[in-house]
Parts: C-alpha cells; structure tokens; sequence
C-alpha cells in the first residue's frame, strides 16, 4: 500500500481568535433570531408573512390547530406552494376578534 501526499486543501484556512470570537457572535445571533418574536407586533416591525409553526407558537397551539383554523375559513392564509403563510395582521384581528374581558 502507498502512501498518498496530499498538499493542504485550500478550503482550510487559518483562523485568528478574534475572527472564531466573531462568528460565534455571528452564530447566536442568527440561534436568537431563529427562536422567533415572542409577540405579533414584533413581527409587524419586520413585515413578513408568518408560518403556520409560527402562528402555532404565538397562539400556543398545535399546528394541526393552525391548519383547522385555515381550512374552516376562520383564519386568512395564503397558500405558497404546499405550504401556508399568514400575514400578522390577520393573526392579530382573528385573536383580537375572539378575545371576551373575563367577568
């Protein structure tokens, strides 16, 4: 068997600290945004559509909820392929719509 000498890839690079330190900066923020808004006024700041794992998590409920809602007409989505998107504003008047004062 022989040995095969291979010269060092030249996708490996070098990295100093501060750059490792950077990108794992990079890193988590990237990890926090993913966590998502906690409130649907968050995401009117951003203006982007909602994913049914999103409204799920906002309204704490499951997606196949989310799903129902959408097919009894109940809550306005837009269909992207196979997929469901939402805008928050509709979110916001069908949890607003629903909402009854307690007493």
């Amino acid at each position: 068997m022989r040995a095969i000498n291979r010269a060092p890839s030249a996708k490996i690079r070098a990295f100093s600290l501060p750059h490792l330190r950077s990108s794992l900066d990079r890193i988590g923020s990237v990890l926090q945004a993913e966590k998502g808004p906690t409130n649907v006024s968050q995401l009117d700041e951003r203006r982007h559509f909602m994913t049914v794992a999103e409204v799920a998590q906002l309204m704490r409920v499951s997606t196949m909820t989310v799903y129902r809602l959408i097919k009894a007409g109940e809550l306005s989505a837009i269909r992207v392929g196979r997929s469901y998107r939402l805008r928050p504003d509709d979110v916001d008047q069908y949890l607003g719509d629903r909402y009854t004062e307690a007493g």
